[in-house]
C-alpha cells in the first residue's frame, strides 16, 4: 500500500477554511425555513410562492456570502417555472408527499421516479428532497445522493438510520417504480 502523501487535517482545515463556518448552519436555517413555508402554505401555493420555495431550496452560504446553487440547476430557472405552470397540480402532488401518511408518500415517490408525468419538472429530486426535509432523520437516505451537507465538527459520521430500515425504504421505491414501468408497457402493448 502507497505511503499517503497528504495530511488529513490539513485537507479537513482547508475545507472548513474554504467553505467557511456558516456553510452548515446557513444549509439548516434554509431547510427551516422551506418547511415554514410548507407547513404555512401547502396546498394554497401561487406560482411565485413556488418559485421563492425554490429558491429558498438552493439556498445556503459559502465563504460568508448567501448563494442560490446549493442544487443548482435543479430548483432554479426553468425547472422551478415548469413547476408553477400547474399550481393545482403541484399543491395537490406537494400535499400527498408532506403530509400523507409515510407509506403512501414512500409509494408516491416510487410512482414519480417510474412516471415523470405525475408532476413534470420534478424529476426525482423535488418527492426525495421533499420527504427528506419532511423527516430528516428517517428519511435522509431517500435524497442522500443531494444531501451533501458535511459532517460538523466534532460529530461522528454516524448514519441517520439503520442499513436495513433504509435499504427496505428504497427497495420499496425501486418496487413501485419497476410496477409502474410494467403496466405502463402493458398498456402501450395492448
Amino acid at each position: 500500500m502507497p505511503a499517503k502523501w497528504w495530511d488529513t487535517r490539513e485537507v479537513v482545515a482547508e475545507r472548513r477554511e474554504f467553505f467557511g463556518s456558516d456553510f452548515v448552519s446557513s444549509r439548516e436555517d434554509a431547510e427551516r425555513e422551506a418547511r415554514r413555508i410548507i407547513d404555512a402554505r401547502i396546498g394554497h401555493l401561487d406560482a411565485q410562492e413556488i418559485l421563492q420555495l425554490g429558491r429558498v431550496f438552493n439556498r445556503h452560504g459559502k465563504a460568508g456570502r448567501i448563494r442560490y446553487d446549493r442544487f443548482s440547476p435543479g430548483f432554479a430557472g426553468a425547472v422551478m417555472a415548469k413547476l408553477a405552470q400547474n399550481t393545482v397540480r403541484f399543491n395537490e402532488v406537494v400535499s400527498n408527499l408532506w403530509r400523507g401518511n409515510v407509506d403512501d408518500a414512500v409509494y408516491l415517490l416510487g410512482q414519480m421516479y417510474a412516471d415523470r408525468t405525475i408532476l413534470p419538472g420534478a424529476g426525482s429530486s423535488l418527492p426525495s428532497y421533499l420527504l427528506y426535509l419532511r423527516d430528516p432523520e428517517s428519511l435522509r437516505g431517500v435524497h442522500e445522493r443531494h444531501n451533501d451537507r458535511p459532517r460538523r465538527r466534532g460529530r461522528r459520521a454516524v448514519p441517520s438510520q439503520q442499513p436495513g430500515q433504509l435499504r427496505a425504504v428504497l427497495r420499496r421505491v425501486a418496487r413501485v417504480a419497476a410496477e409502474v414501468q410494467r403496466g405502463r408497457r402493458r398498456r402501450t402493448r395492448s
